[in-house]
């Protein structure tokens, strides 16, 4: 196969060969207890999700979390009990170049932080529908990299300052104009921070955090339905290749920010001067299994025609994360249903969800077992015998209310007749 390239757009902005559709990568990273964060009220670590162009293998992580949990804005995270003193995570990672799954549609938020914020207007001198692209260009004319000011302290300026300061920039500038630009037009828009595979920090550099991590910006894109990734800072270190129009394998999301400009901060925060992640081109990814463990859960006060709230606790153990499930319960012999249907969107690996059906048995006796339907498949769940002896206790308790009611209302039957008896 050849491929012909004309000279004089090469001398203009070089080229860029991508003749892949996907790449595996073999990742490995240490947290120390400064890489952790407080969720839910627990301590957590950010881990690599799954995006509609990445797809995550959690091979190993040990000491193993509580459960992997999913913020509003898509991101893993690891729950412990307590801080451990060190947290290793093997991964596998497929990068690809076109969105291989959806994206729910965002809403457009603007966070009142500065990073986002622009106070003066600025006129692109396009149309509307040219916004997106032409904000990204007149982001990567305006500013210029600034390789010393990763060895500077590198502070965050944010997109306001980015304007006053253009000689000043790095990879957080970049993402900070292009974002404020795009939400000032009413696009949607979020930052990836994560890990980017280059092999030349000049043409390609990795600022953020010393030679481990980069940030790029990306935009809702109506014509593919889904998040547009680019990269602003490498088509300007580049001398012009484009990361517009065309994405490549080279880039890893590690934790996104969307309806906050800070939070979640960067994944990895403590100096230890030890290396913390190490990333490799890899192969042989796992292939994704469909396996799920659902464990049914009824109250302890449960009588027949009795509406219930049943609950199921679902857990993924493969590696991968799952499809979104739809898990339906429809009426059967033994079961009234009045909620028939849950969907449930992607579980990460590991990860934990409790989900509730209303429900009542249609008969004197507990059934022996649920059936549902989980993405068209049947899966028949046997209820252990514990449930059947509560509901042998609670059918006692009720005989016994309703024994002592009755003598009750004797006694009471028969004082009210021998006095009716007395006056006559």
């Amino acid at each position: 196969v050849r491929y012909y390239l004309p000279v004089d757009q090469l001398q203009q902005q070089g080229a860029r060969v991508v003749l892949a559709d996907n790449q595996v990568y073999d990742l490995w990273i240490r947290f120390t207890p400064q890489d952790m964060v407080e969720y839910q009220n627990q301590p957590a670590v950010f881990l690599p999700p799954d995006t509609a162009y990445q797809q995550v293998a959690i091979l190993e992580l040990q000491p193993r979390p509580d459960q992997i949990v999913v913020d509003p804005d898509g991101n893993w995270l690891a729950l412990y009990p307590t801080r451990p003193k060190q947290i290793n995570l093997s991964a596998k990672v497929r990068v690809y170049r076109k969105p291989v799954t959806a994206s729910p549609r965002p809403s457009l938020i603007t966070p009142s932080d500065s990073y986002w914020q622009l106070k003066q207007d600025i006129n692109l001198g396009v149309d509307a529908s040219q916004s997106a692209q032409a904000a990204y260009q007149w982001v990567v004319n305006q500013l210029a990299y600034n390789y010393d000011k990763v060895n500077s302290g590198n502070n965050r300026l944010g997109a306001e300052a980015a304007l006053k300061t253009p000689e000043f920039a790095n990879c957080q500038e970049f993402t900070d104009l292009a974002i404020a630009l795009w939400l000032k037009q009413g696009i949607p828009a979020r930052r990836s921070v994560g890990l980017a595979f280059s092999d030349d920090p000049y043409i390609r550099p990795l600022s953020l955090l010393a030679d481990t991590l980069h940030t790029w910006p990306e935009y809702w894109d109506e014509q593919i339905n889904n998040w547009h990734p680019t990269d602003p800072t490498w088509q300007s270190t580049t001398g012009g290749v484009d990361y517009f129009s065309i994405w490549d394998l080279r880039h890893i999301t590690w934790v996104i920010n969307q309806s906050d400009s800070q939070y979640p901060p960067v994944p990895i925060r403590s100096q230890t001067g030890a290396k913390q992640v190490n990333l490799q081109p890899g192969d042989d990814f796992p292939v994704s299994q469909f396996r799920m463990n659902i464990s049914p859960r009824v109250p302890w006060l449960n009588l027949p025609y009795v509406w219930l709230k049943l609950k199921f606790d679902i857990s993924n153990p493969e590696v991968l994360a799952s499809v979104p499930l739809e898990i339906v319960w429809p009426d059967s012999p033994d079961w009234q249903v009045q909620t028939e249907r849950v969907q449930l969107s992607s579980l990460p690996p590991q990860a934990e969800q409790t989900i509730e059906f209303r429900a009542r048995s249609a008969s004197w006796l507990l059934p022996d077992q649920i059936e549902l339907s989980i993405n068209g498949q049947t899966t028949v769940l046997k209820l252990p015998w514990g449930y059947k002896i509560i509901r042998l206790v609670n059918w006692l308790f009720l005989l016994l209310i309703n024994a002592i009611v009755a003598v009750g209302l004797i006694k009471l039957a028969r004082r009210h007749w021998g006095v009716s008896v007395q006056r006559q």
